[in-house]
């Protein structure tokens, strides 16, 4: 038996974390299950505010749609995610991300151990493996 929900829009993602726009950077949560996993979409675009007028997404913020998605992952079932980001490891990223792309993300929950949370996460742009790292969340 699954746990996997498919949920799409905004409304969705508000309801799991708790960004608002401009730094929410999660567009639609496309899997979820509880405590285990989750996958995002983020479409760049050059209306996007964090794209900053000149044409791509910085890099560095692909860490933050990174632990974005790796909090609704490691939410529990039917709650927003409420915690911080602890640590961030091993990020490796191909760069800047050019408007028009699609970022799929994926994270997965590794290992618990107390009320932190280690997760590892990957970016894909259009389908080629853009980004990746191991965040720790501290969930409370």
């Amino acid at each position: 038996m699954t746990r996997s929900t498919a949920l799409t829009g905004e409304v969705a993602v508000t309801d799991m974390l708790p960004h608002r726009p401009p730094f929410l950077l999660v567009d639609r949560v496309l899997v979820v299950e509880a405590g285990a996993r989750a996958v995002s979409l983020k479409c760049v675009t050059n209306g996007d505010s964090v794209v900053f007028g000149v044409g791509y997404l910085p890099s560095l913020l692909l860490v933050e749609i990174m632990a974005q998605t790796a909090g609704i992952a490691a939410a529990k079932q039917g709650a927003p995610m409420r915690g911080m980001v602890a640590r961030i490891d091993r990020f490796r990223s191909r760069g800047d991300v050019l408007a028009g792309r699609r970022l799929i993300t994926a994270a997965t929950i590794v290992r618990r151990f107390g009320r932190d949370v280690m997760v590892r996460a990957i970016v894909h742009a259009d389908g080629q493996r853009w980004a990746a790292a191991e965040i720790v969340l501290h969930v409370g």
